[in-house]
């Protein structure tokens, strides 16, 4: 569905499909949605300590390094990924899940339960044993975002990683239905906007699927899996191995 060749997707859903009359204005650059592998390349690199790093400068670039590594796994909002709850957290379940508020207050929004990258479970357990989540902040995420940007010399946004794992999981074969309950869309939004990135996918937007399989199954299989192996780096964050060839 996109040239992924240089490592930039050439088509600017954002453009496109979300916010037509936001990113209209002429003077306002395009928003540009990395590959995995170009994502993961970046995030290593402005996260690396440098020589003159001091022991806390070292230790919020590691957290934050290991929240953007969850982050692409699990292509959730960035509000919704900040704000986990330890207490919503259950890795001793089948799947292990996340309890995400999906919804608005005011209109009837519910806890949604979903499934973590089994292959990235212990920076996670960490986390919860110690009654905490990442400790992440906003500003600092904007000046890695804005770090990646002066790089690759486009404009690229944290929501943008959200968006690649959309493109990414479609590429990949994801149901449509299966990754619509995933990042929190209606089934209409996904006819609309994905299928005419994917038309392969278009028959299986209706499916019925067991949703607790299906969301083992997703943020494993579909969402990023050229992430896995990518670096050595990696190898300390994951000591759990999925065989994907079962999911």
């Amino acid at each position: 569905i996109a040239n992924h060749g240089d490592g930039v997707i050439d088509r600017d859903w954002a453009k496109e499909i979300h916010s037509p009359r936001k990113y209209g204005a002429k003077n306002q650059p395009q928003e540009q949605l990395l590959s995995p592998e170009k994502m993961l390349e970046c995030v290593m690199k402005v996260t690396e300590p440098g020589p003159n790093d001091n022991k806390f400068h070292r230790e919020v670039k590691a957290e934050h390094r290991a929240f953007l590594l969850f982050y692409m796994k699990m292509g959730l909002r960035p509000g919704e990924a900040m704000n986990i709850n330890p207490e919503h957290v259950n890795l001793d379940g089948d799947p292990p899940s996340v309890l995400v508020w999906r919804g608005k207050a005011d209109d009837g929004g519910s806890w949604q339960p979903l499934g973590l990258p089994l292959d990235y479970l212990e920076p996670i357990r960490e986390r919860i044993e110690q009654g905490r989540w990442f400790n992440v902040n906003q500003k600092r995420l904007q000046i890695y975002m804005k770090r990646i940007s002066k790089m690759v010399g486009k404009k690229v946004k944290l929501y943008s990683i959200r968006k690649s794992v959309d493109t990414f999981a479609i590429d990949a074969g994801a149901p449509l239905m299966q990754l619509a309950v995933h990042q929190g869309h209606t089934v209409g939004t996904m006819q609309k906007d994905y299928v005419k990135f994917s038309p392969k996918q278009s028959s299986e937007v209706n499916n019925t699927y067991n949703p607790w399989i299906d969301r083992s199954v997703l943020p494993t299989k579909y969402l990023m899996p050229k992430i896995n192996n990518l670096v050595d780096e990696l190898e300390k964050h994951e000591s759990i191995t999925v065989n994907r060839e079962d999911k």
